[in-house]
């Protein structure tokens, strides 16, 4: 049997579990068993734009003001989301929009997996079938959509750079932190890699600069917590929820040990390495190199929803693939692909640890235990096995900037 059916047939059974689940036991209780927060009315997310048609109908601005919301939530996307309004979308198509964000996201794990084993098949749906994945899918966020972008934009580096550069651009322009998967464009050459970025980058800026106010507001108006939550800021957020007065001290704190990891990682792209693009499929590596990126860019940035990992399934393809290997490696990535899944899993693990006493405490220390080291993992990872062009270059930059050695002393 071919792996894609392969795929293919058990996306068709998770999904057929899920809406028997759904049946059976009603709609808050399904959500429930995974512990999820459910709102009402349903795909919450997706309805900031959706129900944003009506107040622009009354000739409002969503960005800013968005009465027609169930939740009163100003937009907090892109204006270019409003660009369907001109095609008569509206609170009405929430449902259909909903359900087409979770379908693109499940075509996106049948084109990833082409050539995937049992065992990745077990791991990866381990992903899908998790709170964080599900949480994704109850709210209809259209990170769901991005991740089947991200997909596309690896896919098409297997045929076209250039196609693949403008998917990964096209993401940025709906939702701008898709812009850290360009690390997929890696394995180019580095003259056209640098053409293509260079290119990348001023069309980056020329949008930021003539957003900027958009942006601001998108920035405000974006929730940010400590739960069901990932990055940089959730361990001091959630610090000084306990105890206000350590808030500046956990800051500082997160944001150095942030720094050091990101330095020791850079410090991997000026050493020579055994790593060799060749024994890796092609398609497993550039989809790492956009998964990391991601998840790593994402951490740095401050707060992110848990339904966000998805991004993480990119990664999972390569590193269960690198496992294989007798080396440090190995360890590395089983270690790894261990807090995904914790990661991932983490609202289960609340809930078991629920009843005893400080368990909230015990699940919540897990969860950032796993964060952190992912994110420092996989950007040691991602700088290992940079493109040996790019490490070459570092290390020659390197090697020029550092100042001549010392006449050795005549002898007497």
């Amino acid at each position: 049997m071919k792996s894609r059916h392969k795929v293919i047939g058990a996306v068709f059974l998770a999904v057929l579990f899920f809406v028997i689940l759904l049946k059976s036991t009603g709609y808050e209780e399904a959500w429930h068993f995974w512990n999820i927060p459910t709102m009402s009315p349903h795909f919450a997310d997706i309805r900031v734009i959706t129900h944003a048609a009506e107040s622009r109908a009354l000739g409002l601005d969503p960005m800013f003001e968005n009465p027609a919301d169930p939740w009163q939530r100003p937009l907090n996307y892109p204006y270019v989301w409003q660009l369907l309004f001109l095609f008569g979308i509206n609170q009405d198509h929430t449902t259909i929009l909903g359900i087409v964000v979770i379908l693109s996201f499940l075509v996106g794990i049948c084109l990833l997996l082409p050539n995937a084993s049992n065992g990745t098949l077990v791991i990866v749906f381990a992903a899908v079938l998790s709170p964080a994945a599900l949480l994704g899918m109850e709210r209809g966020n259209i990170d769901l959509f991005l991740f089947f972008l991200a997909v596309l934009s690896v896919i098409a580096m297997q045929k076209s750079p250039l196609l693949s550069a403008i998917v990964v651009f096209g993401g940025f322009m709906l939702k701008l932190f898709p812009i850290f998967g360009w690390l997929v464009l890696g394995r180019m050459e580095k003259p056209k890699f640098i053409r293509f970025t260079l290119v990348a980058l001023g069309l980056v800026l020329i949008h930021l600069f003539v957003t900027l106010q958009d942006i601001m507001a998108i920035n405000q108006a974006t929730p940010r917590g400590s739960f069901l939550s990932y990055g940089i800021n959730v361990f001091w957020m959630s610090m000084a929820e306990v105890n206000p007065d350590l808030e500046a001290s956990a800051k500082f704190y997160c944001r150095l040990f942030a720094f050091v990891i990101m330095v020791f990682a850079f410090s991997f792209l000026l050493r020579k390495s055994s790593f060799q693009e060749k024994p890796c499929d092609p398609l497993s590596l550039d989809a790492f190199r956009a998964g990391s990126a991601i998840y790593v860019g994402t951490f740095l940035l401050g707060n992110n929803w848990d339904y966000r990992l998805v991004f993480l399934i990119l990664t999972l393809p390569q590193l269960i693939s690198w496992t294989k290997n007798r080396s440090t490696l190995a360890l590395v990535s089983k270690a790894l692909i261990t807090a995904i899944v914790i990661a991932f899993w983490h609202m289960i693990i609340v809930k078991l640890l629920n009843p005893w006493e400080n368990g909230y405490l015990i699940g919540f220390i897990i969860d950032e235990l796993a964060n952190w080291l992912v994110f420092g993992g996989l950007a040691f990872l991602l700088a290992w096995s940079a493109p040996a062009w790019l490490k070459e270059s570092l290390r020659n930059m390197n090697s020029t900037a550092s100042p001549p050695p010392l006449p050795a002393r005549p002898s007497k």
